[in-house]
């Protein structure tokens, strides 16, 4: 068998109101890799990302095997939320 086993990366966060949130990871030559808005509520905030970078869809059955994943190295998430932004450091690893 060819499957492998994909991973969940928890973004966990706390903010002082509600509101959009964005959530943003970019490699080490600061280009956008993945984004995503989400609606937060006041409080604790998770948001579980399946660490797929791009979505490929084709007619092929099977087809979640052409999707690309976050590759090994270093990255930065940055989350805009209430007019501010905190930033992350974080590396991905095998």
């Amino acid at each position: 068998s060819n499957s492998r086993y994909v991973e969940k990366m928890s973004i966990s966060f706390w903010v002082s109101k509600p509101g959009k949130a964005t959530l943003n990871i970019s490699n080490a030559a600061d280009n956008t890799v993945w984004q995503t808005t989400i609606q937060a509520v006041k409080g604790f905030n998770e948001y579980r990302w399946d660490l797929i970078t791009n979505k490929v869809d084709s007619p092929l059955p099977y087809f979640i095997n052409y999707n690309e994943l976050l590759k090994k190295g270093k990255y930065k998430i940055t989350l805009n939320a209430n007019e501010k932004i905190f930033s992350k450091y974080f590396e991905a690893v095998e």
